[in-house]
């Protein structure tokens, strides 16, 4: 199964290194032109996060779709088709540990803001794992081809609408919520529980899915 996890590597190694540039510097110079505040900080690591998954897979998908290497490799792979999909979610969460790793880092060194509490980071990990345990069944159904523009429209939504949500629901009730989850054990194991329920839930849907799919 690791060997999966590491051929999705091998295929979007260039792109790998391409968004860790494009964080390390979209981080810093829209952070201060969002105002340095902490709420749009949040909102900005969370969208970099989002962002970079959504264009990693999307590189790994077109390989797998019109390279024949790749296509020959999944055909003739020795591992079963409920390893290959599980292959994605491991390779997913992967990810966006190395995502937030990659920003961390970058905060500590340039100094950017305050220091993020432990339950926050997990935050941004939870989301953006239900965020792409919504999108992976719909991939593995309807195809690259199709399921691209569900990727594609989430990476040019996510800029607007995400701070239009906020506006609207206030800045300062989200960030109570934000405060509620760091200081409230409780709050923080409901939401690791229904990232958890999401994946099991994905990962069922996404094996039946592709077992049926002809390849």
């Amino acid at each position: 199964m690791f060997a999966l996890v590491r051929k999705n590597f091998i295929i979007a190694k260039r792109q790998l290194l391409f968004m860790m540039l494009f964080g390390m510097i979209t981080y810093p110079i829209l952070y201060y032109r969002m105002g340095a505040a902490v709420l749009a900080e949040y909102l900005l690591v969370f969208m970099i996060l989002m962002i970079t998954i959504l264009l990693i897979n999307n590189t790994i998908s077109l390989a797998e779709t019109t390279d024949e290497k790749a296509l020959a490799y999944i055909c003739i792979t020795p591992y079963g088709r409920k390893n290959v999909v599980i292959s994605k979610y491991i390779f997913d969460l992967i990810m966006c540990l190395y995502t937030v790793i990659l920003l961390l880092l970058e905060k500590e060194l340039m100094h950017i803001g305050e220091k993020f509490h432990p339950n926050i980071i997990c935050l941004f990990i939870v989301i953006a794992i239900i965020c792409r345990c919504v999108l992976i069944p719909i991939e593995i159904k309807f195809g690259y081809e199709k399921a691209k523009y569900f990727s594609m429209i989430a990476v040019m939504v996510f800029p607007f609408v995400l701070p239009m949500l906020i506006n609207s629901v206030q800045p300062k009730n989200i960030i109570k919520i934000v405060d509620s989850i760091c200081n409230s054990y409780t709050m923080f194991a409901m939401l690791v529980l229904i990232g958890c329920v999401s994946v099991g839930v994905s990962l069922y849907l996404s094996i039946s899915i592709f077992k049926k799919k002809e390849l």
